[in-house]
């Protein structure tokens, strides 16, 4: 039970798609070159916009060991070379660290970065508008849905209609949350 990486991939090519115009420059950040989850929400969304939006230009792919800090200066460092990029795609750890980047050099509402997990570093800057899509790995859904199919089977002998189960793809954005996360 997990997300299903690739399909979050494609959904964030989409989403992408939507938020350009399907036209512009676009920085990748992944966490680990390498590590699956990474990888397949990488392709995912790279696949897609290299099939269905032409007029997408990826300016380079970055790694950043999940780490904000690294995040923040690979930002800067494609924002400096490239003033007219217009998204930042964060495909692991540390994407407050791009969406604070975004922020400081004064670009909120002009570049924007899409990522993934709605945890409270990632929804202070859909907020406040530097991230525009962030898609949820659904964790309650992870935990208690896989105790509801554990015990199902251990209690009733009932599996679990395939081995591999995928969780909801939620998505907050600045036009949402306040509904998504009321506080």
């Amino acid at each position: 039970m997990g997300q299903d990486a690739y399909a979050a991939g494609q959904l964030a090519g989409q989403i992408i798609e939507d938020i350009t115009g399907g036209n512009g420059k676009i920085g990748v950040i992944t966490g680990v070159f390498g590590a699956t989850q990474h990888e397949l929400r990488m392709n995912g969304a790279l696949d897609y916009l290299a099939e269905k939006v032409p007029g997408i230009q990826v300016v380079g792919k970055y790694e950043n060991k999940d780490k904000a800090e690294t995040a923040y200066s690979l930002t800067k460092d494609m924002l400096t070379a490239h003033p007219d990029l217009k998204l930042v795609y964060v495909t692991a750890g540390g994407p407050f660290g791009a969406a604070k980047a975004i922020q400081d050099m004064g670009l909120t509402g002009k570049v924007g970065v899409v990522c993934y997990d709605h945890i409270p570093d990632n929804l202070k800057y859909v907020k406040s508008g530097e991230i525009l899509a962030a898609i949820a790995q659904d964790p309650f859904g992870q935990g208690f849905d896989s105790c509801v199919y554990l015990y199902n089977y251990l209690v009733a002998g009932q599996k679990p209609e395939s081995d591999f189960i995928p969780v909801q793809l939620d998505v907050v954005t600045p036009d949402n949350i306040d509904e998504m996360y009321s506080e």
